[in-house]
């Protein structure tokens, strides 16, 4: 274990946290000193709490900052939660809660956008995760989202998330950092060509479940041409009831239910599922439910709908009919 006897004052502790050039902080030190500074911090006078607030704040970011790419990989949780608790506590002794809050969120945004690029995967996970928090405290903050979106943008998290190095498990952790940049416009007609290419059948399945679930979860946040443009891709694809997943039918359904659409687009949606219902077969029974459930909802929530599919099953019966005379 290191020995801290020599050091002759938390000063000198600190001290640690910029080693000289060419020297590579130890990140097991670098654990042992904000453990210490995090359960003793408290002992301190308030006027030296403030003296050495500055000087901490100025020395971890300087250590994020020259982070190697394997202090990156080994840095741990704890670590990084101690910093987090050292910084609140010095700096909530000289500023307000919302600079410290200001100050917090830098550290966790650089760090996250450090991660994000790596090819470590619980890392990467670990700085949607962070981003995620940060986006979530600043729901109501029209200033720091905006910077957010710029930094996001500046930094092609997009891409980062959805693109050739995807995987369902990022993607599923990702919803506000979607709904944030649908919110403000950010998703071009390119990042949503994107998302559509890792629907396409062939894919990964679990991927593209994933990116079904990600977009009912954020449908409310589409446009109206966004809404269309995934409806078309849908319809265009021709799916038979056996061949759709129930993330589809629960995409189609909050889809064409969308704030944004006309009656055209439930009109398509429900003569798509009785469509779908009438080439089933007994084997799809638990997805024959679930579409049946879906166009009780819509006659539910809009009546004008119940004559269109009442017509819908007189025809099909009326083919049933015919068939059957035919037949005999």
């Amino acid at each position: 274990m290191f020995d801290f006897a020599h050091l002759g004052g938390f000063e000198n502790l600190i001290n640690y946290l910029s080693p000289s050039e060419n020297t590579q902080l130890d990140l097991n030190l670098i654990s042992f000193i904000f453990y210490i500074l995090d359960k003793c911090a408290f002992l301190f006078h308030k006027d030296y709490v403030k003296k050495l607030a500055l000087d901490i704040q100025e020395r971890i970011f300087k250590f994020l900052n020259e982070m190697s790419h394997d202090q990156l990989r080994n840095i741990r949780k704890d670590t990084l939660e101690s910093i987090n608790k050292v910084l609140k506590f010095f700096l909530g002794k000289n500023s307000s809660e919302e600079e410290v809050k200001k100050v917090l969120d830098e550290f966790s945004l650089n760090f996250s956008l450090r991660m994000i690029k790596t090819e470590f995967f619980d890392k990467r996970k670990q700085a949607v995760s962070y981003l995620t928090d940060i986006i979530q405290s600043n729901k109501n903050n029209t200033s720091q989202r905006s910077d957010l979106i710029r930094i996001l943008e500046e930094n092609q998290i997009f891409s980062t998330i959805f693109g050739k190095n995807a995987h369902h498990q990022i993607i599923s952790m990702s919803k506000e950092i979607l709904q944030l940049l649908l919110q403000e416009n950010k998703v071009s007609d390119k990042d949503f060509e994107t998302i559509l290419a890792n629907v396409k059948s062939g894919g990964n399945l679990e991927e593209k479940l994933t990116i079904l679930r990600l977009l009912n979860e954020v449908s409310s946040s589409l446009s109206k041409n966004q809404v269309s443009h995934i409806l078309n891709y849908i319809y265009s694809s021709k799916l038979h009831i056996q061949d759709m997943h129930k993330e589809e039918i629960d995409l189609i359904y909050s889809l064409s239910t969308h704030k944004s659409q006309e009656k055209e687009t439930l009109d398509k949606c429900i003569i798509f599922f009785i469509g779908c219902i009438q080439s089933s077969k007994e084997s799809d029974n638990e997805k024959i439910n679930q579409t049946i459930n879906k166009v009780y909802d819509i006659t539910t929530n809009h009546t004008d709908f119940k004559q269109t599919v009442l017509n819908l099953c007189l025809e099909s019966l009326e083919k049933v009919n015919v068939y059957y005379l035919t037949d005999v």
